[in-house]
């Protein structure tokens, strides 16, 4: 293997040719390269998805745990049995830590090299209704159907049309069929969510594919919010 490098080069190990030469005339990709092709991969995956940054760098870490100790336990619980084909349901009112959970979970699981994406439901039904550029919007639901861990935040917080409906169905379908595991979290519950027009049967597919986790309490965000004025 050749291991002198130039003082000027960025990696030494391929001298920037982003390849190891072995001297039995084999080659390999240098893993300062790939690692960084990785990154690339998956800071475009959540770029496309218009992540927040205040959700950035959640963990199950820095979870306060006596909020929710049975969401937190199912969340870590979730990251260390990894590989698996569970989905979860996170419900709970507004403020109760589902967001935080269910990124957490994903962030975890990057950690790990786990090919993962998160969404927030309304923003991403608006980048996918039809537009001129086709090409991206088919590009964008391949990549919702087959990473390997899908995070659909907010779910029945989108305002619903039969166009709305069945793109959520397309999309969690496949998962369900191909075995997929896709974290969600709704402020509302199943039971109130099957009550909308035409979505039983996503409700249905929800329910088979999914374990429900309900969040209970009061908005931790209004409590902070109060402590601080007081």
């Amino acid at each position: 293997m050749t291991t002198t490098a130039s003082p000027k080069v960025k990696c030494e190990l391929c001298n920037d040719t982003n390849f190891i030469f072995h001297e039995d005339g084999s080659a390999e990709i240098c893993p300062h390269h790939k690692a960084e092709l990785e990154r690339k991969y998956n800071e475009r995956l959540f770029q496309s998805a218009q992540i927040p940054k205040r959700f950035w760098g959640k963990s199950l870490d820095n979870f306060e745990i006596t909020r929710q100790p049975y969401a937190h336990k199912v969340a870590l619980d979730y990251v260390t049995s990894w590989p698996h084909t569970d989905s979860l349901f996170f419900t709970g009112e507004v403020g109760t830590g589902k967001t935080h959970l269910a990124l957490a979970i994903l962030g975890d699981l990057v950690k790990k090299n786990v090919n993962g994406l998160a969404v927030t439901v309304p923003d991403l039904l608006d980048e996918l209704r039809p537009s001129a550029n086709e090409e991206k919007r088919a590009e964008q639901m391949q990549i919702l159907k087959t990473v390997s861990l899908l995070i659909l935040d907010d779910l029945g917080a989108q305002k619903t049309t039969d166009w709305v409906t069945e793109r959520l169905f397309v999309i969690l379908n496949a998962r369900y069929a191909n075995l997929l595991p896709t974290v969600i979290t709704s402020n509302t519950t199943l039971k109130e969510l099957v009550d909308i027009p035409g979505w039983p049967r996503l409700v249905d597919r929800i329910s088979e594919m999914a374990r429900v986790v309900k969040l209970t309490g009061k908005s931790y965000r209004l409590k902070q919010a109060r402590r601080e004025r007081e």
